[in-house]
């Protein structure tokens, strides 16, 4: 098992070695408007960075803040990073509500409608993580080409 999740580990580090390294800003949640986001020390921003990509607001919050509508503008995210509905299924009115908010329509993310969701499992870390993380940084590279 330690030799698979090492070569797993492995293969993520020879996919996002060198590529395009997306600027991705983590939704927790939609408080009518209001966004929590992931900042540094978040389960969030460690599998942004083993997938390659930089979470926006790691140098400016510390765990989970509500960020203002300026600080989203200025963030400039290229993809919202959103964990996919459990239970009843929102996944679209969940996207659509978020790609509406003003603040986001001003960003490269909301202009592209570039929104991804990921599986909240992937959010912790155990002997999938190496894989998550590299499918994670395939749906964020697709996301970026669209």
């Amino acid at each position: 098992l330690a030799a698979e999740i090492e070569a797993d580990f492995d293969t993520l580090a020879t996919a996002v070695a060198g590529g395009v390294t997306p600027r991705v800003m983590f939704v927790l949640s939609n408080q009518s408007g209001r966004l929590n986001v992931a900042g540094k020390g978040t389960g969030a921003d460690g599998i942004l960075s083993l997938a390659g990509a930089v979470n926006v607001f790691a140098s400016d919050y510390s765990g989970y803040k509500i960020a203002s509508d300026e600080a989203i503008i200025a963030a400039a995210p290229d993809i919202i990073l959103m964990m996919e509905a459990t239970g009843e299924d929102r996944h679209d009115a969940s996207r659509d509500d978020v790609l509406s908010l003003p603040a986001i329509a001003q960003t490269p993310a909301g202009q592209n409608g570039a929104l991804v969701l990921v599986s909240p499992d992937a959010l912790g870390f155990g002997p999938r993580t190496a894989d998550m993380a590299l499918k994670l940084h395939a749906d964020l590279l697709a996301a970026v080409d669209q």
